[in-house]
């Protein structure tokens, strides 16, 4: 005890290591907390949806427009990096040339958008889109529930804003916060509300989704603007197409980027909806809710490291930069191993918290599962490091590649093995040569590092 509390003061010596776990510190209350609601909210889910293929399709399209969120073509991203230094500096006009050309050119999105939403929601097949059968809802309410989601995801395009303004400032947290408030206000009407088993609840679940997923943004907007960037409010008057380009500029490489990461882990819903069925979207849900929040929580220890890397690599601090990357390796071993506990204690887990009639859980499945878990961990410390390194070119071809290697192996893979399981496997397939190159390249970098300073 007496050497474990020495090697923790002597960590915790060194400033970078002591902001670092506080950052992690922080990201683990707020955002742990809202893992924790998500847990809650699935039997509640379950209760609310009559029909497993329906609530298949919601999880499906939710998840979609999640993933069409990062339409704001890095402007958020170009924000939060531009912004930084004129607020360091306190200059005001600077701040407010910034954050008028960010929200007039979102706004502007938005508005298209919108309009656009109409005629495209119209114009597609949503019952092929989301693997639903036409007997389970009318095509009008299906319609009709699209609209409302996708107008909430347009206007929170604007909303959350904010949140890159946090950054920026220094408040991570409140971001991480912001989205627990979103989610548990949906808890909170899932738990609460009395089901009809009419189509109009699912419409006024896409409402309430909507306006839970913009308010409490919306409220951190005005607080943040009438208090700490007093007077700073974006404006009409101050927009310029320099500062835009500025902003859009930073952000591109950023934005394709995320756009590619989400394309290769975070459209599963939509796979399985496409080639297994949209309700085997609620069982790959109950195993992602469990064993994926493993790999939710080594997410949330990767927050701070992206810029903590980015300042080591200014610092030349080489070694600094290796033992934070074993660490990130331990660390993922040490959720390994907690990932094959929850593995055996999973049925009665499922159990107690959805009922003996869920599903029977496969410890098969739930093992490939966990293999798939541990390359997502790899994946995402790579993918941190080399961003933080400035590796974006590398990482983003091999991003690309393991992307489409994703999509043709779950083609080929459900049209042998019909399960959402194979979609899980494909990824993990996929992702495992673009982990190893990136690897690589990072402990490149790091020698080349060496390399010159001995020099």
């Amino acid at each position: 005890m007496i050497k474990l509390k020495r090697i923790v003061n002597t960590y915790l010596k060194n400033a970078d290591n002591r902001r670092l776990l506080i950052n992690v510190a922080g990201n683990y209350l707020v955002k742990g907390g809202a893992m924790l609601v998500s847990l809650l909210v699935m039997p509640a889910y379950m209760r609310y949806f009559q029909s497993q293929a329906v609530l298949g399709m919601w999880f499906t399209i939710v998840q979609l427009l999640n993933w069409i969120m990062l339409l704001d073509f890095g402007i958020g991203g170009g924000l939060r990096n531009k912004i930084i230094e004129p607020l360091q500096e306190g200059n005001k006009d600077r701040v407010i040339e910034l954050t008028s050309a960010a929200y007039i050119s979102v706004a502007g999105i938005v508005l298209v958008l919108i309009v656009l939403q109409h005629f495209v929601v119209d114009a597609l097949n949503w019952y092929t889109i989301l693997g639903l059968p036409q007997s389970e809802i009318s095509e009008s309410t299906l319609k009709k529930m699209v609209h409302i989601l996708v107008i909430g995801v347009c206007i929170r395009f604007f909303s959350v804003l904010i949140c890159h303004v946090l950054y920026a400032l220094q408040k991570a947290v409140l971001p991480g916060f912001i989205n627990l408030i979103s989610s548990a206000l949906i808890m909170l009407y899932l738990l609460f509300a009395k089901p009809t088993n009419s189509e109009t609840d699912i419409v006024v679940l896409a409402y309430v989704n909507s306006i839970a997923n913009n308010l409490p943004a919306l409220i951190a907007t005005v607080w943040v603007f009438a208090t700490v960037l007093k007077g700073m409010w974006p404006r009409i008057s101050a927009f310029t197409k320099n500062a835009a380009s500025e902003v859009l500029g930073t952000g591109g490489m950023l934005f394709y980027l995320q756009i590619i990461i989400m394309v290769l882990f975070n459209v599963k819903e939509l796979y399985i909806s496409w080639f297994v069925g949209s309700e085997a979207v609620v069982e790959y849900q109950i195993y992602y809710k469990l064993i994926g929040m493993i790999g939710g929580l080594f997410s949330l220890a990767l927050s701070p490291v992206w810029s903590a890397v980015t300042k080591a690599l200014v610092e030349k601090k080489e070694e600094w930069i290796r033992s934070l990357y074993r660490k990130g390796m331990e660390l993922s071993a040490i959720f390994g191993i907690a990932q094959i506990i929850l593995v055996v204690a999973m049925p009665m887990i499922v159990k107690i918290w959805l009922g003996e009639s869920a599903i029977a859980v496969s410890r098969v499945y739930a093992i490939l599962f966990c293999i798939y878990n541990l390359i997502y961990m790899w994946m995402m410390l790579n993918y941190n490091f080399a961003c933080g390194m400035g590796r974006t070119r590398v990482i983003s071809i091999w991003l690309t590649i393991a992307g489409i290697g994703n999509l043709l192996l779950t083609m080929w893979g459900c049209g042998v093995y019909k399960s959402w399981i194979t979609v899980v496997v494909a990824t993990a397939i996929a992702s495992i040569p673009c982990a190893v190159v990136v690897q690589n390249d990072i402990f490149k970098v790091i020698k080349n590092m060496n390399d010159k300073k001995e020099i």
